[in-house]
């Protein structure tokens, strides 16, 4: 990528206007589409991260978005960790 775009924040779900969402929402899809760039998120589906999700499902953006969830808020972490190995 040329340019990677992190967009962090607190997971608690806050409320934006809808101006401001849709200005977000639009600079996001705006500066990833016209850099080339990676979306980078914490990968949950609440807060600032949700509204990231958000933008990119109702533009059908077509750049890479990665989230990196934490270990705890993954589904099923326990079967992550080996057999011997605690986390």
């Amino acid at each position: 990528p040329e340019v990677l775009i992190s967009v962090t924040g607190g997971a608690r779900d806050f409320e934006l206007s809808p101006p401001l969402a849709r200005a977000f929402k639009s600079g996001l899809v705006e500066a990833a589409t016209s850099s080339r760039g990676w979306i980078v998120t914490g990968g949950t589906d609440t807060g600032v991260m949700k509204l990231v999700g958000d933008a990119c499902l109702e533009s059908h953006l077509s750049v890479p978005v990665i989230g990196i969830a934490p270990y705890g808020a993954t589904n099923g972490n326990d079967k992550l960790a080996g057999q011997f190995r605690r986390v």
